[in-house]
C-alpha cells in the first residue's frame, strides 16, 4: 500500500515500548517528555476486499507501519520536534487480532 488508509489509530511508543500513548486522544497527564525518542505505531482496518472488517467473524485484520524516530528532542529541551515521515525507518505488516 502505497499511502495510509483512512480511519487508523496512531500510538506513540517510548523505546522499549513500555508506554503506548494515543496520538489523537492523549491522557490527561501522560504527556511524552521532549527529551526522549519515540516510535510511531499506526493501524488501519481493511475498507474492502476479504480482510475488510466484519462482525461475524473472530478476527479483525490490520495494517500496520512501526516508524522511528517519532519525535525527537534534546537533553534540557522542552521543545520536541517531529520527524518527517521520509527521514524515519520504517516497517509494515499485516496482523490478525483475535476477538
Amino acid at each position: 500500500m502505497a499511502a495510509p488508509l483512512a480511519d487508523g489509530m496512531r500510538f506513540v511508543a517510548n523505546r522499549d515500548g513500555s508506554r503506548l500513548h494515543s496520538v489523537s486522544a492523549p491522557a490527561a497527564g501522560a504527556a511524552l517528555a521532549a527529551a526522549d525518542q519515540y516510535f510511531l505505531v499506526e493501524c488501519w482496518r481493511f475498507p474492502s476486499g476479504p480482510l475488510r472488517f466484519d462482525a461475524a467473524t473472530t478476527f479483525v485484520a490490520t495494517y500496520a507501519r512501526v516508524s522511528w524516530p517519532y519525535q525527537t528532542g534534546t537533553s534540557g529541551s522542552s521543545v520536541a520536534l517531529v520527524t518527517p515521515l521520509a527521514d524515519r525507518s520504517q516497517l509494515t505488516f499485516t496482523a490478525a487480532i483475535n476477538q
